[in-house]
Order: C-alpha cells, then sequence, then structure tokens
C-alpha cells in the first residue's frame, strides 16, 4: 500500500471517528476541518482525470456539477459575498465529489472489500458508543454514537441496513445475524428521536428485498401487510420507552401537521413542508436571486466565518436544518434544479448498470447504488445533512463505482470470478 492510499484511509476514518475527538477528547474545529483539508491535498496530488471517471458515471453528471459550481460561483462574487463565507462554503459542498473522485482514482476492488468489512465492524464500536450516550443521558439530536449526532447517525444506519440488507437477500449473512442488527437500529432511532427512521427503515428494507429478488407476489403481499401491520408494530415497540402522548404523535395527520408547523418555535421559522415556499418568498424576491440565488457560501451558519443572512436570519428561519431552504438561498431556482438534478442522474447512471449488467456483481452493487440515491432524495426532504454533512454516502458511491468497474474488466476478459470472490466472503466479524 502506497502513501496515498494510506492517507486516504486515514482521511476515511478521520471522517468516521473525528467526532468521538470532539465530544471525548479534544472539542476543537480542527478536528471537523482536516479530513477537509486531507481531501483538498490528495485532490491536488494527483492530476486530474476527468475523462477517467466520466465514461463511468456519466458527462451528463460531470457537466452538471461543474455547472452548479460555476453559477455558485458566479453568483457569490455578482452578489459580494465575502471571500471567507465563499471559500468556507465552497468547501463545504466541494468535499463531497472531490472525495469520491479520489477514491474512485486510487482504490481498487480490495480496497472495496476492506471498506465493507470495516462497515460491519463499525457496527460494534458504534453500538457501544450509543448505549454508552444512552447511560449518560445523551439521546436526541445529540446522539450520535461514533457521529456528530442523529443526522447523520441516520444516514449512516440507512448505508449499514442497504448492505446487510443485500448481503442477507443473497445469503451471505443469517437471519439472525440480519435482525439483531435491524432492531438495534430501531433502538437506536427511539433513542436518538429520529422519527423518520421509524419508516424509512422498513422502506429500505423493502426496496432492497425488491432490487435483489425477482419479482413475484410476495412483493405485493408484504405491501398489503405492511400498510395494515407497520404502523401498529412500532406503536408497540415504542411504547416499552415512550409514553402514550408520544405514540399517538406517530400517525400521518399530525406527522402531516408537524412538517408543515413553526420548527424552531419562532413563529417565523421553516419545517419540511414549508422551507421551499418560504424560503423563495423570503429570500428570493428579485429576478436575479429566483434564478441564481445569492451564492455560495452567502447562507452560511458558520461560527467562524459567520455570513450576513446566517446572522440575521438563522436562528429565526431554521433555513439551515433543510436542504432544499439552504440551497434555494445559496444557489436558486437553477442551482436547486441542477442539484436535484445531479441525484437525478445518479440514479439513472445506477439503474442503467442495474438493468444491462451481464455480471451478477455488477447489478447487486448498481442496485446498492440506486438504493442509496431514492434514500438521499427522502434525506433531502427531512433536513440539510445531504448538503452539509454527506462524506458517508459519497464513500458508498465511490465503492459502487469501483465495484462496477472492477466487475466491468473482469467480465470483459472473461475473470469475473476474481472480482466475485471478494463480495462472497463472510463479513460478519
Amino acid at each position: 500500500m502506497n502513501n496515498t492510499k494510506r492517507l486516504i484511509y486515514f482521511t476515511i476514518y478521520w471522517i468516521c471517528l473525528s467526532s468521538l475527538i470532539n465530544r471525548y477528547i479534544w472539542n476543537n474545529p480542527i478536528i471537523t476541518l482536516l479530513p477537509d483539508i486531507l481531501v483538498i491535498v490528495l485532490f491536488l496530488h494527483k492530476p486530474i482525470n476527468i475523462k477517467n471517471i466520466s465514461q463511468l458515471i456519466g458527462r451528463n453528471i460531470t457537466a452538471t456539477l461543474i455547472i452548479l459550481f460555476t453559477i455558485g460561483t458566479l453568483s457569490a462574487i455578482i452578489n459580494i459575498t465575502p471571500i471567507t463565507c465563499f471559500l468556507w462554503g465552497f468547501r463545504m459542498l466541494v468535499r463531497y465529489p472531490l472525495l469520491f473522485y479520489i477514491i474512485y482514482q486510487h482504490f481498487n476492488i480490495r480496497d472495496v472489500f476492506i471498506l465493507k468489512k470495516n462497515l460491519y465492524q463499525s457496527f460494534w464500536i458504534n453500538a457501544f458508543f450509543i448505549v454508552l450516550q444512552f447511560f449518560q443521558g445523551t439521546t436526541g439530536d445529540t446522539m450520535g454514537g461514533i457521529w456528530s449526532g442523529n443526522g447523520i447517525l441516520a444516514v449512516y444506519i440507512l448505508i449499514s441496513i442497504i448492505i446487510y440488507g443485500k448481503d442477507y437477500f443473497l445469503k451471505e449473512i443469517s437471519l439472525l445475524n440480519f435482525l439483531c442488527r435491524i432492531i438495534f437500529f430501531f433502538i437506536c432511532a427511539a433513542w436518538g428521536e429520529i422519527k423518520m427512521l421509524y419508516f424509512i427503515i422498513p422502506i429500505t428494507i423493502y426496496i432492497t428485498y425488491c432490487f435483489y429478488k425477482k419479482f413475484n407476489l410476495t412483493h405485493i403481499l408484504i405491501i398489503i401487510i405492511g400498510y395494515f401491520t407497520l404502523m401498529p408494530l412500532i406503536q408497540w415497540g415504542l411504547s416499552f420507552y415512550y409514553n402514550q402522548d408520544y405514540i399517538e404523535t406517530l400517525n400521518m395527520e399530525s406527522l402531516n401537521e408537524y412538517n408543515n408547523g413553526d420548527y424552531g418555535f419562532s413563529g417565523y421559522s421553516y419545517n419540511r413542508g414549508t422551507c421551499i415556499k418560504l424560503a423563495t418568498a423570503q429570500f428570493l424576491k428579485g429576478p436575479f436571486h429566483l434564478l441564481f440565488g445569492h451564492g455560495i457560501g452567502s447562507a452560511t451558519v458558520s461560527t467562524i466565518f459567520p455570513s450576513e443572512i446566517g446572522s440575521k436570519y438563522g436562528s429565526v428561519t431554521c433555513y439551515f436544518f433543510f436542504t432544499s431552504s439552504y440551497a434555494l438561498i445559496e444557489l436558486g431556482w437553477v442551482g436547486y434544479v441542477l442539484y436535484i438534478l445531479f441525484h437525478l442522474l445518479l440514479l439513472y447512471s445506477f439503474f442503467k448498470y442495474y438493468k444491462q449488467g451481464n455480471n451478477i456483481e455488477i447489478k447487486n452493487w448498481a442496485a446498492a447504488g440506486c438504493i442509496s440515491t431514492i434514500i438521499t432524495f427522502i434525506m433531502i426532504y427531512y433536513n440539510s445533512t445531504p448538503y452539509i454533512d454527506y462524506y458517508p454516502t459519497y464513500i458508498f458511491w465511490s465503492m459502487c463505482y469501483i465495484a462496477i468497474k472492477y466487475n466491468k474488466i473482469s467480465t470483459i476478459h472473461h475473470k469475473s470470478e476474481s472480482c466475485t470472490k471478494y463480495f462472497n466472503k463472510k463479513t460478519n466479524s
């Protein structure tokens, strides 16, 4: 293993564990910033080969990202966004595709297997800190296990479920192993008060099932049974931890009322169901702002380089809690549409490999990419994690594309077993 690859692994592990340092050892911004610095250093270390990656993920995806960042940058210049705010905001957005690119450039199929094994091992580390934080009285938004809070914890849980579900439906781990992990994730959702996960965990499992099992009447039967039993089962499980008043809020009418209510209880704050309408009305008043926003970094709420919008309206409107309002203020409707289009094109790219792949491993990893992208749309609606803290998913997407690339090569050379053997190993360590 060369030094560049060692540094990439260090960066990935630091991303996964830096919150523990902040929480238990030394709470300092440099701990959080270090991965971003390393990503930039690694990116500049090797000449850019856009053509190489565009051939795999699609030129449209690469072009969409370039246009998105160009529009956001020009808008920042025209709106005279302070250079410190722009650089802070640009760093926040560009670090994800840069890490994706770096991993894709330097990692191979063996590294995918290593990262997958690490994901299994991280379950036990995360479980230890979840339990520790529960007994320390750290619950709700601040509970994150090895992560900084419940938002990024939810992302980790869903990525894990995709991999565990994939391995279970492909008969690589036992039912007991799979169920124990899923039950613990439900416990995490309850302790971390992540209401979304009560519903998204079953949905993710079902979508995974649909991708990895051929369609039959069982798919329809599961939907029918789930429609009548899911809510009662969730309420029954939560009754062991929450009181009846909380459980009674878990119905569509109450949830819809909550999602369209006042998130920050300030009388002016946005929520999931209102953030697009309110952000457009309040911040995108002129034609230019409506189309192109205020520029990258203009809405940052950083304590180091606070923006004017963030300082004046952040705590009042809570716009930074939701991806849509955050992106609209900075990028306008043109940028927001490009942001959504990027994820749609990513989904199409994965789905194309899933439908056209003549290698079973290409189909399996393309399916994992599809599911994680579908889940990303839910996260975009739910909170601002895809905009401000989405390293784990981009790492996962890079794993999927590397697996697809190497299995394409092995298929061309009629040596598919050399790749698939790495995925058929048991990883439930």
